[in-house]
Parts: structure tokens; C-alpha cells; sequence
């Protein structure tokens, strides 16, 4: 046996390991910022063609939690992670 845990980590340190983790965690971070705002301008631009005023993109977020069915104010504050 070479001491490989099956993991990856084939005898690398506790720090190269962690350097692969967190690159991971930036590229799913950077992949969810650029969701949202996504989801923001898709809605900004539909409330623009239906005539709506712009809403602020925490309204937008709140949007979101409603249309998915969670319509309770301290429900959506603590999904969140607010207070109501």
C-alpha cells in the first residue's frame, strides 16, 4: 500500500489540500454571484417591458423565495439569513 486514502490526496500535505478545496469553493461562489445576478436583470428587464418600476435586487431575492412557494415574511427572512 502507498498510503493513499483513496481521496486524492496521494501523500500531499494538509495545506495542498486544502488549496484544491478552496479553489473549488471560489469557483462555485463566483458560479452563484453570477446566478443571481442573472436572475436579477432577467427580472429587471421584464418588470421594464411590462411598464413595472425596477425593484431593488433584495426585493428581487424576495421575488424569488415567493415564487418558489415560501411566502411566510420570517421564513424568507431566515432562508436569507436576515431578520424579518
Amino acid at each position: 500500500m502507498n498510503g493513499d486514502d483513496g481521496r486524492g490526496s496521494g501523500g500531499a500535505s494538509v495545506g495542498d489540500g486544502d488549496r484544491g478545496q478552496h479553489s473549488i469553493d471560489r469557483h462555485l461562489f463566483a458560479g452563484l454571484v453570477r446566478t443571481i445576478d442573472w436572475v436579477d436583470n432577467s427580472l429587471q428587464n421584464i418588470l421594464a417591458f411590462r411598464g413595472f418600476e425596477p425593484v431593488h435586487r433584495t426585493q428581487s431575492l424576495i421575488l424569488v423565495h415567493i415564487v418558489n412557494g415560501v411566502e411566510n415574511p420570517a421564513e424568507i427572512a431566515r432562508e436569507m439569513g436576515s431578520t424579518r
